[in-house]
């Protein structure tokens, strides 16, 4: 009964966060298509994810309370794809945090940036180009900001850093 409690407590705070804490107004242009920024994708996949999680804790609690197996079926196979879904989240960080060690030498050490690659189709120069097309507004807007202060102890690295080998703009501030 304490899980499905927690499971709904959780699933509110996805969903809440989901609605209020991301700027869902934004859209990115893609060639001649309008597409809704990932920030708002993000944010309807946490509401979706509340409400599923939500929904497994509620079953949990009748099928507790109950014991009945209308409550107790559902509640067993909301939670095996919760927990399927658990996992695909878990191998994909996984999987990210392998890739550490090259996204360092792209990003902070300006290694990297005059291959030119290919994405769905489209044609870039190189990876600043991709990097300030896909990112560049919503990057630009928070990096080095109040709203996300840059690390004082990697200062030296973004301070380095240049529009020209990385793509982004940085904002340092002088403290």
């Amino acid at each position: 009964m304490i899980v499905s409690i927690v499971l709904i407590l959780m699933g509110l705070f996805s969903g809440l966060f989901g609605y209020f804490g991301l700027d869902i107004e934004e859209t990115w242009e893609l060639g001649n298509t309008e597409f809704p920024s990932p920030m708002a994708l993000f944010g309807v996949l946490a509401i979706l994810v509340g409400l599923f999680t939500v929904v497994t804790g509620l079953l949990g609690l009748l099928a507790a309370k109950f014991k009945k197996c209308c409550f107790t079926l559902p509640f067993m196979i909301f939670t095996i794809v919760l927990s399927i879904a658990m996992l695909i989240v878990a191998l994909l960080a996984i999987i990210g945090q392998g890739a550490t060690e090259q996204v360092t030498d792209i990003f902070c050490k300006g290694e990297g940036h005059d291959t030119a690659i290919q994405v769905n189709g489209e044609s870039y120069a190189n990876l600043s180009e991709y990097m300030m097309k896909m990112y560049g507004g919503s990057i630009d807007r928070y990096m080095c900001t109040p709203a996300c202060p840059c690390d004082p102890a990697h200062k030296a690295l973004y301070q380095k850093a240049t529009e020209s080998t990385t793509g982004f703009k940085f904002t340092v501030s002088p403290t």
